[in-house]
């Protein structure tokens, strides 16, 4: 009747056996036993919501115990952009740049299922404007341990899949989940006009989970000129004479004097 009210015009009822002298006696909607009183009865079943690829993920992970996650930030519930499951990842001399930082910003905090740490998209969009002038450029940082569901976890019996969610399996030996380690960073606009620039690395645009501070960073750029910042907000500066897409080379050293190097595209018109 719903689905095709031009050719449907009601319902009848009919009794199981149609023979003489059966009936059946039905109460009115104002009869005095409430009890009685006819009334319909719809059950119906509110579609999962699978409008974004997160949401759809989330449904097959629904079940999981997330508290097993070590870092509580799953790399699955989002779509990849940034590919920060492999970026710099056994040597590789990835090279990020601003709308890199921004998306692997936003991939982070849309996996994680702790955000209070981490600010939302919009608000380190604001927090970029702050801190950006005519030839002043941030340079921002993210530096995260981020976990992936291994893709042998179903086989070795760490999880299993059933009516398309993946469940935890009790007593496994091991963890089904891998931790990547993930260092970004990069001045904070895409471009820039020739000229001196002046540097800074505030400290509200450095975000980890890893336990390891961060002392400073050297950006070395055109001609080799090299400039050291420091998480204060103290400027510094870099001339490029030339225009083109340079890529700076930048040096992470951390509170234990260990260092790390990362890319990062800046353009010069």
């Amino acid at each position: 009747m719903v689905l095709n009210p031009s050719t449907n015009f009601g319902m009848m009822m009919l009794l199981e056996n149609e023979i003489t002298y059966e009936s059946r006696n039905y109460a009115s909607s104002d009869h005095t036993n409430t009890a009685i009183r006819p009334k319909i009865v719809i059950t119906y079943a509110i579609p999962l919501d699978t409008s974004t690829f997160t949401k759809k993920a989330d449904y097959i992970f629904q079940n999981l115990d997330k508290s097993k996650i070590p870092n509580k930030l799953l790399y699955d519930r989002v779509q990849p952009w940034s590919s920060l499951d492999t970026f710099g990842q056994n040597g590789k001399k990835d090279t990020s740049s601003n709308s890199h930082y921004m998306q692997a910003h936003s991939e982070i905090f849309r996996s994680s299922y702790d955000t209070t740490t981490l600010p939302s998209p919009s608000i380190m969009r604001k927090l970029v404007t702050k801190h950006t002038g005519v030839d002043t450029i941030p340079v921002g940082l993210l530096y995260y341990n981020i976990n992936v569901i291994d893709t042998n976890a179903v086989i070795n019996n760490r999880l299993s899949f059933q009516n398309n969610q993946l469940y935890d399996v009790a007593n496994r030996t091991s963890s089904p989940y891998l931790t990547k380690k993930v260092l970004v960073s990069s001045p904070m606009i895409g471009r820039t006009r020739q000229g001196t620039k002046f540097f800074k690395f505030p400290s509200d645009l450095i975000w980890y989970n890893i336990p390891l501070a961060i002392s400073n960073i050297q950006i070395t750029g055109d001609n080799n000129q090299n400039i050291t910042l420091t998480p204060d907000g103290s400027l510094s500066s870099l001339t490029f004479n030339t225009p083109g897409l340079k890529t700076l080379i930048i040096k992470v050293t951390f509170s234990d004097n260990s260092t790390q190097t990362t890319y990062a595209n800046l353009g010069v018109i």
